[in-house]
């Protein structure tokens, strides 16, 4: 694979699946990197706007943000 938008986020879900002991987190961090990199590379359409949405989730609730704090 040579494109680096999708190496990247496969290799870190990859890699965070065993080390957070966690299949939800290791996949939530691929889509949060995936959709991160998508928008700061300024190719956006490459990822559905469901995509963001669930990334958007995930952030919220890896850094206990609304409405999951508490």
């Amino acid at each position: 694979m040579k494109d680096f938008t999708v190496v990247a986020p496969a290799v870190l879900t990859i890699l965070a699946i065993p080390l957070t002991f966690s299949i939800a987190e290791g996949i939530g961090l691929g889509l949060i990197a995936a959709s991160a990199l998508a928008l700061a590379l300024g190719r956006p359409k490459s990822i559905t706007p469901a995509g963001y949405a669930v990334a958007a989730v995930f952030f919220l609730q890896f850094f206990k943000l609304w409405p999951f704090a508490g």
